[in-house]
């Protein structure tokens, strides 16, 4: 019996963005009401404003969410193809590679890759 492979991809992986990026709110509650808002909070500078912006930055996948995510391909023959942000620059001007920030979830991308769930 042949088994159907799935083919997911996620990109943006350990980027800065998520650091450094600011976004506006997309929508707000009035009275009980959600209304669009991000025609307002993206203009000029309004997203800088408190009220105004989005919650950032949001934390990377850990170590051993990659190992839930890893066995969750295996379980549905499923394949992941990730987009990581290769190099890192500091507030200081340093580069630094990805499997030097994130050491454990390099380690685990290494093993992933030998089992061919990650491409």
């Amino acid at each position: 019996m042949r088994k159907e492979i799935i083919a997911l991809r996620i990109d943006d992986i350990f980027t800065s963005t998520k650091e450094h990026e600011v976004y506006g709110r997309e929508t707000i509650t009035v009275a009980g009401k959600t209304m669009p808002f991000s025609f307002i909070s993206n203009f000029l500078f309004f997203k800088y404003l408190p009220g105004f912006r989005k919650r950032l930055p949001y934390r990377e996948i850990t170590a051993s969410e990659w190992k839930q995510i890893f066995d969750i391909l295996k379980r549905y023959n499923a394949r992941l193809t990730v987009g990581i942000t290769a190099v890192w620059v500091e507030k200081n001007g340093e580069l630094k590679p990805f499997f030097e920030k994130f050491p454990e979830q390099a380690e685990i991308r290494n093993q992933e890759c030998k089992t061919a769930s990650l491409r």
